[in-house]
């Protein structure tokens, strides 16, 4: 008849704002103030919002995002994602895009123009906006 925590978590509805680099590009696309964030919705589940208000310039073929926090691995593809939605911009065609960590403990989110993990045209313009759970890495 007796319970013990062991541990407590307190679930928080507000997001944090916090600023992603990228690379990839020359120039890089704008993220306004809030239009970059994430918040805690498990002990070790993240939920992050990116959304790009203008394209950036780059003449490579691969993007990087960073996350707020290191991923954990698990394995696979996603590694360490559970769900994503992506849409990025290249070359001012919106199409639906892929993420997945580079490797465990990494807060490198790499993309990719469609689902398959295709490169980008390397040159022109390129925008991103994620919507996305994924597990940290405690």
């Amino acid at each position: 008849g007796v319970v013990r925590f062991l541990s407590f978590y307190k679930y928080d509805e507000s997001y944090t704002n916090y600023v992603p680099s990228f690379t990839g590009f020359s120039v890089a696309p704008t993220v306004t103030a809030g239009d970059a964030r994430w918040k805690m919705l498990t002990k070790n589940t993240c939920h992050v919002i990116i959304w790009a208000t203008s394209a950036g310039t780059s003449n490579a073929t691969t993007m990087t995002v960073t996350l707020p926090f290191t991923a954990a691995w698990t394995g696979g593809a996603g590694f360490g994602l559970q769900q994503s939605s992506m849409g990025v911009g290249n070359n001012g065609a919106q199409v639906n895009g892929s993420v997945r960590t580079r490797t465990g403990g990494s807060n490198i989110l790499d993309c990719y123009n469609g689902a398959v993990g295709t490169n980008f045209t390397a040159s022109g313009s390129k925008s991103i906006y994620l919507n996305f759970i994924f597990q940290i890495e405690i």
